[in-house]
């Protein structure tokens, strides 16, 4: 069973962007909001990536969830914030520059996808 990207993103532009990077990885996940992201953790859960700018948003929590239901994936946060104690430091990657970064986050992405 191939392994799932979960994408929490409401930024049209930074929508844009992650296709770019997101072109190479198989079952991509759209969600709108941080209920739909909770619904969709689990095992099979390879990859987080959080757009932290988006409204309400409570980065801690989200942390949380995916730590409690998918302990193996990586959670790459997008945008500027302080650290998440308590989510283990190699499975997290926080980048304000994602277009510079793109390859970066992209190798991050498969490789949690393949692990």
């Amino acid at each position: 069973m191939t392994k799932k990207t979960l994408v929490l993103n409401d930024d049209p532009l930074m929508h844009l962007a992650l296709g770019m990077v997101l072109d190479a990885i198989p079952n991509v996940q759209h969600l709108a909001n941080a209920k739909e992201l909770s619904a969709a953790l689990d095992a099979n859960v390879a990859c987080v990536i959080v757009d932290c700018g988006m409204p309400g948003l409570d980065l801690p929590k989200i942390a949380a969830a995916v730590a409690e239901k998918s302990p193996r994936a990586g959670l790459v946060v997008l945008g500027k914030t302080a650290a998440l104690p308590g989510f283990p430091e190699k499975q997290l990657m926080f980048t304000e520059e994602l277009h510079s970064q793109r390859e970066k986050i992209g190798a991050w992405i498969a490789a949690y996808s393949k692990s």
